[in-house]
């Protein structure tokens, strides 16, 4: 998760923060289509993690009520991940800033989501049953 997110931050600095003047106008850039191309690849690694998590992982923590707050939430996170990523491929031109937009805010706070799921479950593992 560590690369997808490094990856997907990487390439708004490269697209958006360090563009390129041209005689073209203003072009992100020559690293940030292959960042991306890199970006894309790690999400299908990424999903199938959060596939195999859907098979144990998340149904077991569900019988037993435990982070339901924070596994929903990130649940929900990488589904909005999702949704806003096919709208950046497949949408139309009006609804690519606000997919954009919606990915990139929702990326960035995944991790230190994934940081607070992950901390919940080590403080009520420290805890005697």
């Amino acid at each position: 998760m560590g690369g997808l997110w490094f990856s997907g931050v990487l390439w708004l600095v490269l697209h958006d923060l360090m563009t390129q003047t041209s005689e073209l106008g203003v072009t992100p850039h020559p690293w940030a289509a292959s960042v991306l191309k890199l970006h894309g690849v790690l999400a299908y690694v990424f999903l199938l993690v959060l596939g195999s998590l859907g098979t144990v992982h998340i149904p077991q923590s569900w019988r037993l009520q435990r982070h339901r707050v924070s596994g929903s939430s990130l649940v929900m996170a990488c589904t909005a991940l999702l949704v806003s990523a096919l709208l950046l491929y497949y949408g139309l031109d009006d609804t690519h800033a606000t997919a954009s937009l919606l990915h990139w805010v929702i990326g960035l706070m995944l991790v230190p989501g994934l940081w607070m799921h992950v901390r919940g479950v080590r403080q009520r593992r420290k805890q005697p049953l």
